[in-house]
């Protein structure tokens, strides 16, 4: 089988699989395949997709194990200025917060839809390292 063709017969195959079932038979039978499971549930899959979410540049100053505070921005050096930022405009913040406070609301949405994939655009660095990138603010 040729490559474009077994990448077709798979996305035809993906897009029945995370097709709704009541829809499913009218894309079964527009695109010709053959639907052998009986059970809708097997066919569903559930996406939490999330984009850009920052633990830096203060959250993680307030965690039980904050790191170093030192940031290279042009205007802040010290990401305890966001926290101090934060607590003026919304009042004082319990030190350490707990590491689920971060999510939020985030959390009981986990719970309630139990998703089967979670993708999230970590907007943060997740390293040991204190080399940071030059120039890049």
């Amino acid at each position: 089988m040729k490559r474009r063709t077994f990448l077709n017969h798979a996305a035809r195959r993906l897009i029945l699989f995370m097709t709704p079932a009541w829809m499913q038979q009218t894309h079964a039978s527009q695109m010709n395949i053959q639907n052998t499971k009986t059970d809708s549930s097997k066919h569903l899959i559930t996406l939490f997709l999330c984009g850009d979410v920052m633990t830096g540049r203060g959250i993680d100053q307030v965690l039980p194990y904050p790191s170093e505070p030192k940031i290279y921005e042009p205007y802040v050096h010290d990401a305890r200025s966001y926290v101090e930022l934060a607590e003026k405009t919304n009042g004082p913040i319990a030190k350490p917060i707990s590491f689920p406070y971060i999510w939020g609301d985030a959390l009981a949405e986990f719970e309630r839809v139990s998703p089967d994939l979670r993708i999230i655009n970590l907007e943060t660095s997740v390293t040991s390292s204190n080399d940071y990138w030059k120039g890049k603010g």
